[in-house]
């Protein structure tokens, strides 16, 4: 795996992160909804994935089958920060379950930022826009009764912390199709086509 993080750093020396000041569309309407990022806007990608981890990385006395989460933050159309882990604690029985977990992860650094931010003296007086690609997820952050209540019903209640931030207008959750989130470079093992895109952005 090293020799192909060197490899793949040896040819393409140009990449690296890019900020504008010039707002950017992403997607269209049907893609990813309105993603007209301004240029002093903080915006999270999260993602995961269910079960991708496979035994041989834990050893002869575990089946492996755990999720990775991650999440990109990005402002100024440049990543400010990005994350990628195996999912702690137990297995996931869903990736709706993965993906509510990364959520919350996410929101986690989402609010630590938004202080860092205002310290810094930066002004955020709306909530910050976070895209996921679950929908199932996205109705549980909304609470709007659509969500898959009875079979989460057994995760530990600090689960739905993303939704509490919804709730307190910290964060705006937004729908983003998969072929167009950017959290997918922290959580999978994209094709060439897919992985440009994403490195391109």
């Amino acid at each position: 795996m090293a020799k192909r993080v060197l490899k793949y750093l040896a040819k393409n020396p140009e990449y690296g992160p890019t900020y504008t000041r010039k707002p950017e569309k992403v997607g269209n309407g049907n893609q990813g909804g309105d993603m007209l990022a301004q240029d002093h806007d903080l915006t999270y990608y999260v993602d995961a994935s269910f079960a991708d981890i496979k035994a041989h990385d834990f050893g002869p006395n575990d089946d492996g089958r755990r999720s990775t989460y991650g999440y990109v933050a990005m402002m100024a159309s440049g990543p400010v920060n990005w994350k990628s882990r195996m999912l702690p604690g137990k297995r996931n029985l869903s990736s709706t379950e993965s993906e509510l977990k990364a959520a919350t992860l996410c929101c986690c650094d989402l609010l630590d930022k938004k202080w860092l931010a205002i310290e810094l003296g930066c002004t955020i007086d709306k909530p910050i826009v976070v895209y996921e690609d679950n929908q199932s997820c996205i109705h549980i952050m909304l609470n709007d009764g659509l969500g898959t209540g009875e079979r989460l019903k057994h995760l530990e209640y600090h689960w739905f912390f993303a939704r509490d931030c919804v709730q307190a207008k910290d964060c705006e959750v937004r729908k983003i199709h998969t072929t167009v989130q950017p959290g997918d470079v922290v959580t999978k093992s994209l094709g060439g086509e897919l992985h440009n895109r994403h490195s391109h952005r």
